[in-house]
């Protein structure tokens, strides 16, 4: 449940969505805050145009590991004696794509939506 508030008379109201409501005691249209710290009013996708992807984007890591072909394995060679020498996997941080991040917030809000119309 939301509160607007009415910044002419003060009211406060309960409101199910949207951002204007009709404040019954003034008639005029009111904002609507948020009265619950653990919740915020969130657009329902994320675009390049509002900043989000210059927010987000690389903000993300995901720890990848990838064959080493230049390993040999043979324990003898010069890169394999060496004490910090070629490792049979090359581990990297890969940023998360933008596309995925937008999959995962896309998927926040439906289930946000859905517990809303349940």
């Amino acid at each position: 449940m939301l509160i607007a508030i009415c910044k002419e008379c003060g009211a406060r109201m309960e409101t199910m969505a949207g951002l204007k409501v009709l404040c019954a005691n003034c008639n005029m249209y009111c904002d609507v805050v948020i009265d619950d710290p653990a919740r915020v009013l969130m657009p329902t996708r994320l675009t390049a145009e509002d900043g989000h992807k210059f927010l987000l984007n690389g903000e993300y890591k995901i720890q990848t590991y990838y064959p080493n072909e230049g390993y040999c394995g043979c324990g003898e060679c010069f890169e394999c004696t060496m004490e910090n020498g070629m490792k049979e996997e090359i581990d990297m941080e890969v940023p998360v794509p933008w596309t995925m991040i937008k999959d995962i917030y896309q998927r926040v809000v439906e289930f946000e939506k859905s517990k809303k119309n349940k």
